[in-house]
Order: structure tokens, then sequence, then C-alpha cells
């Protein structure tokens, strides 16, 4: 042991014996904990403390020699006893002092038993301490590597992810474009179909129309044949010859009325299957709007899902 670590090993034992209210010697622990000195030393140090802390006299008087005796017997009888008084006094406080130094180092030893068991205590809780931190170490260490594992894949599904987004709105652009192109022709073929929806109506009108004056002409040519037919009745009475050129009137009239009666419903059919036609055309137009119109819906439905699978 160096004396730098002595010096400050009776330093702190000398500070610590001062600041003691009932003047006890400090204990090993406390001079340890004060002087940050290794426990063999402090106590080595604190037996030789301790001794120093107590001056004794450990004289012993030796009897008195045969040749003086006799000369000093009658003088010194009294002085003897006064120094073998005394004697026997410093005897008792050098046996009080062995006895004192005796418990010191019982006690010392007691307290080196404690101080080293204290000690065992602290490593094995710093033991188990660096024990317990080593295996968070390992675990905090299995952490890192488990999340910079998780961030790896999370970069690459980002990338991923980035990618399709890309790729989504490059199609939801192309959509558009079809949406966009889809609306125009839309609104043409409306347009188209509102156009021809006109001509086909104006095309029933006219159909209807005719059909009515068929129908008066229809009318008009069975009311003429009814007169004819009165007429003949008439003239029932009148002559052969007369009869026979009624007939062969009345049959030219009745071929006549036949003709233009084929004529009207010819042109009666006519215009019923036009109009039929009309009504045909009008409602392949109206089925292909429909079409249109749900193409479109479907489309802009398509677009809004691919918009938020982007967003996403």
């Amino acid at each position: 042991m160096n004396q730098e670590v002595k010096d400050r090993i009776f330093a702190a034992a000398d500070r610590l014996f001062s600041e003691s209210a009932s003047n006890e010697f400090p204990t090993v622990e406390q001079v340890r904990q004060a002087s940050r000195a290794s426990m063999n030393y402090v106590v080595e140090a604190l037996k030789e403390w301790r001794q120093k802390q107590r001056t004794v006299v450990r004289s012993v008087m030796e009897p008195l020699p045969e040749s003086l005796h006799l000369a000093v017997f009658e003088l010194g009888q009294n002085v003897w006893k006064i120094a073998q008084g005394k004697a026997n006094e410093a005897l008792e406080v050098a046996r009080a002092a062995f006895e004192a130094e005796k418990s010191d180092l019982t006690k010392l030893s007691t307290e080196q038993s404690n101080a080293f068991e204290l000690l065992s205590q602290e490593m094995d809780q710093a033991r188990t301490e660096a024990e317990k931190l080593t295996q968070e170490l390992l675990e905090t260490k299995q952490t890192i590597q488990t999340q910079a594992q998780q961030l790896v894949q999370q970069q690459e599904r980002l990338g991923l992810a980035e990618a399709r987004t890309q790729e989504i709105e490059k199609r939801a652009d192309g959509l558009q474009a079809e949406l966009e192109r889809v609306h125009t022709e839309a609104r043409a073929e409306q347009q188209k179909a509102a156009g021809e929806m006109t001509r086909l109506n104006t095309l029933l009108e006219i159909a209807n129309q005719e059909a009515i004056a068929v129908k008066v002409v229809l009318q008009q040519a069975q009311e003429q044949a009814a007169v004819q037919k009165a007429e003949k009745e008439s003239y029932i009475s009148v002559t052969e010859s007369e009869r026979e050129r009624e007939r062969v009137n009345a049959r030219e009239a009745e071929q006549r009325l036949g003709v233009e009666l084929g004529n009207v419903r010819t042109e009666a059919a006519k215009s019923s299957s036009e109009a039929a036609q009309c009504q045909g055309e009008l409602k392949g137009l109206r089925q292909q709007v429909q079409e249109q119109m749900a193409l479109i819906k479907a489309m802009s439905v398509n677009t809004g899902a691919t918009s938020k699978d982007g967003g996403v």
C-alpha cells in the first residue's frame, strides 16, 4: 500500500471521527466509502490509525535491586509504595488499553466481516444488474435488428406503393381521356339521337296524317259506292240496254272503286309500316342512349375507385 492511499484513509478516518458526536471510531465500511480505497487497504491502515489514537504508557516497574535495598529502605519505603501504586495504576491503564485494543480488533474484525459481506452483497447485486443489463442490451439489439428489417420491408412496400401509385395515375389519366372521349361521343350520339327522334316524330306525324286522309278517302269511297248502289236500284225499270249500260258503268265504277280502295289500303299499309318502322327506330335509339349513359356511369365509377386506390 503506497503512502498516498494510507494518507487518504487516515484523512477520511480523522474526518469521520471528528464528525462523530459519540466520539466512536468510524467503521471499516464508512472509511472505505469515504476514502474510495480497497477493503484490504482500509483494514490494514485502520489498525494503525486506531493504535495511534491511544497513547498509553506501558512501563512496568522492576523490583528494587538488592544492592540498593538497604541503602534506600528507610528513605524509599514511602517512595516505593507510591511508585508501586503508580506502577499498578500504569499497569491497569496498560491492561485497560490492551483490552480496549483487543475490543477494537474484535470490533474491527467484525466490521471487516460485515464490510466484506456487504461488499459481497453489493458485488452480487452489481453482477445481477450487469446480467440484467446484458440481457436488456441483447433484447434491445434484437429489437433494433427486427425494427431495421421491418424498416427495410416498409421501404420496399413504400417503393412498390409509389410505383403502383404512378401506374394508377397513368391509368387514371388514360381513363379520364377515354371518359372525356366517351362523353364527347355520347353528347354527339345524344344530339344525333335527338335529331333522329325529331325526324321520326315528324315522319310519324306525317304518317298519322296520311292514315287519317286514307280513312277519309275510304269513307268517301264507301259513301260513293252506297250512292251508286242506290242509283242502280232506282234505275231498275229502265230498258235493258240502259240497264246493260248502267251495269257496265257500275262495273267500271266498282272496278275503279276497287282500284282506289286497293290503293288506299296499300297507302294505309305503307303508312302503318313506316309508322311501325319509325317507332322501332325510335325505340332502338332510346336503347342506344340508355346503353351509352350506363357506360358513362360505369366508367365514372371505375375512375372514382381508381382515384381512391391511388390515394391509399
